[in-house]
């Protein structure tokens, strides 16, 4: 049993404990998992040699901390997927984390962390939730409740204890996943300034002296294993690790900065390191490329998926008529409307699909068609109306999507009943459809002019109207399985993988 092993700690495994160069805001799996992790590997690869220090958020589960601390701050990170279609099943050992505290249970040594000489990054991943600015927070907390609060508590501790030092500036990387992250936290940062009434020093130096970086993460980290699992690992490991967790093994951070940040930023992160880092002055043409691909397949997919009875991705990747509609969908009607170098886009897309075909991961369908309406009206009704402004050629597979998802709201199909979570008014807009309409193109017709979904009267266009009513008709006659093979018989293609994607205006 784990139980008898000798616990994971530094002197165990003769774990060097390094510079407190980072404080990370946030003690989760998947800052463990993914910035603890590319944190390890510069600590392998380059001469950053730096230390985190991970500062819990909310209040409660104070026990969380005594359990980082008691491994000092060590993890093995389990990474499970594949690399070109072979099992990986790898274990490794993250030591770049030094120690965690609660600025509820230790306010005064989470100040201290201003003070370190030699601190250079702050890392956040809050959640959504987290960049929040809550107007009752005041300077006299210990500490105030929302994170940019504590940040701008923070920082001004740095300004004033290092006499505004410009050289102690720090960078500060968001890693939430809300649009333009570390613009919108630098603005609460400032609005805390002036609601706090702060020196307008400290301004200039925010502004002039630190740095603050939109990102882009991408990387399931799936947590725990089963205490099965884990027995087993620990058991192979020898010794016992109460912090192990897993993660796929695909990952990639994307940070948004300027030609002159680029250099800078260029030396911390080498390419030497091989690790999958990019560096961009448009990080919206990558956060389109991962919305319009990774969420627009499984949006894409996941109504077909529940009609044929494919319970997990992974079993549709196994499906071979899925898996032959997926791979049509992403490659022939998505990747050609995203404004990246077409290579790029297309070994996008490859290392997507392979994402979906990791054994390892249990990603059922039912969650992902979780307020389908509103996925498929931002993920991919602006592919649909890309597409349909720059060629004449219907998207059938995008037409095939909309119309099995018009068909799974119907509550049935064949002899499946379905369970459906949206948003109720979604709902009772195609239920209303569905039992007033007298055919099918009445339906096809009610719903696609139904504004409050799209943002706009999708039958106002004749040709995709007619489309979708006639797709909506051939999966009730032949069956969704006969459909697809018809479709993809027939379908035209338009990359195939090799050539340059064919939207006017795209490289």
């Amino acid at each position: 049993m784990s139980n008898e092993l000798a616990p994971l700690t530094r002197a165990l495994v003769a774990a060097p404990l390094r510079p407190e160069k980072i404080v990370q805001f946030g003690t989760g799996n998947f800052l463990k998992g993914f910035i603890d992790w590319i944190v390890q590997r510069l600590n392998d690869t380059t001469d950053l040699d730096a230390g985190i220090v991970a500062v819990k958020l909310r209040r409660g589960n104070e026990a969380q901390i005594d359990e980082i601390n008691q491994q000092d701050g060590l993890f093995t990170l389990n990474i499970r997927g594949l690399d070109k279609d072979q099992l990986v099943d790898d274990f490794e050992l993250v030591s770049s984390q030094n120690r965690a505290l609660s600025p509820y249970q230790d306010f005064a040594e989470f100040m201290r962390l201003a003070e370190l000489p030699e601190l250079q990054w702050v890392i956040s991943n809050t959640t959504e939730a987290g960049i929040q600015f809550a107007p009752n927070d005041r300077y006299s907390d210990s500490p105030p409740d929302s994170f940019p609060a504590k940040l701008t508590l923070l920082l001004h501790r740095r300004y004033t204890h290092f006499n505004a030092d410009s050289s102690k500036g720090l960078s500060v990387f968001c890693c939430e996943l809300i649009d333009n992250n570390a613009a919108v936290l630098r603005g609460m940062v400032l609005r805390y300034a002036e609601l706090w009434q702060l020196e307008p020093g400290f301004n200039e130096w925010l502004q002039q002296s630190c740095h603050f970086y939109n990102t882009l993460v991408d990387r399931i980290v799936t947590g725990k294993p089963s205490a099965q699992r884990s027995d087993e690992i620990q058991q192979q490991l020898g010794y016992r690790d109460s912090e192990l967790i897993e993660t796929e093994r695909y990952y990639q951070w994307v940070i948004e900065a300027s030609s002159e940040q680029q250099a800078t930023l260029q030396s911390l992160f080498p390419t030497s390191a091989g690790l999958n880092i990019v560096l961009t002055d448009n990080l919206n043409l990558f956060r389109q490329r991962k919305v319009r691909i990774l969420n627009g397949a499984h949006t894409g997919c996941v109504s077909p998926a529940r009609l044929l009875g494919v319970e997990t991705v992974y079993q549709g990747t196994r499906d071979e008529d899925l898996s032959a509609y997926m791979q049509h969908l992403v490659f022939e009607e998505i990747c050609p409307t995203i404004n990246l170098p077409a290579d790029d886009v297309i070994a996008y897309a490859d290392a997507i699909l392979e994402r979906f075909r990791n054994p390892f991961l249990h990603h059922e369908w039912t969650s992902i068609g979780l307020n389908s309406l509103s996925k498929w009206r931002a993920r991919l009704l602006p592919v649909l109306l890309d597409l349909r402004a720059s060629s004449d050629r219907m998207p059938q597979a995008l037409v095939t999507s909309l119309a099995s998802l018009l068909l799974l709201y119907r509550g049935q199909y064949e002899a499946q009943l379905f369970s459906l979570q949206d948003d109720p008014r979604g709902l009772e807009l195609l239920q209303q459809a569905w039992q007033q309409a007298p055919d099918i193109q009445a339906v096809a017709r009610a719903a696609l002019s139904a504004t409050e979904l799209w943002g706009a009267n999708l039958a106002d266009d004749a040709q995709l109207l007619a489309a979708v009513a006639d797709t909506m008709q051939s999966i009730r006659k032949l069956g969704l399985r006969k459909h697809l093979r018809q479709l993809l018989a027939g379908a035209v293609a338009v990359s195939d993988k090799v050539t340059r994607l064919c939207v006017p205006g795209r490289t």
